[in-house]
């Protein structure tokens, strides 16, 4: 299904304040239980709140890095929206700005409102956990995440489509 998605080699990942090490993980690894786990601070719907992804466990996940000065990122989130739609009962959808784009909680309030405020895309805040057991270097890329919290594919945008999608929900 994914035959060009890039696989992550391992790298030392660093810790998390008051937290140890994070291992990056690869495709076919299970993500920890402290994924779920982990409280985060996420813009939905033009609210911040923290939650932890406990919700959507045991459902099949897509996870987006992006920041605010990335343009191709921002032009993909009316699609990501649509899918969001399509399958909102099958596939849960989550926007990740990790501390290193250096964006802040207003500066990602501010654009939002500006820029996207129709769309429905929950987006994590001020990531530092997610981003370690994924470290890339460049954006937008995805993590796909099946039922059972394996990872599935570590993938770009090419891989964003309907088709791509059915293939995934139907593993």
């Amino acid at each position: 299904m994914f035959s060009y998605a890039h696989a992550q080699p391992p790298e030392n990942g660093e810790a998390v304040e008051g937290q140890e090490e994070i291992k990056p993980l690869i495709v076919g690894e299970k993500v920890p239980d402290t994924f779920w786990t982990t409280e985060h601070t996420v813009l939905e719907n033009g609210q911040i709140r923290t939650v932890n992804l406990q919700h959507i466990k045991g459902k099949p996940l897509l996870l987006d890095f992006w920041a605010t000065w990335c343009a191709s990122c921002i032009k993909r989130f009316p699609q990501l929206d649509t899918l969001r739609t399509k399958y909102r009962n099958e596939l849960q959808i989550l926007l990740v700005n990790s501390e290193k784009t250096r964006d802040t909680h207003e500066t990602i309030k501010s654009h939002w409102n500006t820029n996207v405020k129709e769309l429905r895309l929950p987006t994590i805040l001020g990531d530092q956990y997610i981003t370690q057991l994924f470290p890339r270097y460049a954006i937008p890329y995805y993590i796909w995440i099946d039922r059972n919290g394996r990872v599935s594919a570590m993938t770009s945008t090419v891989f964003i489509n309907e088709k791509v999608i059915e293939s995934f929900l139907a593993k």
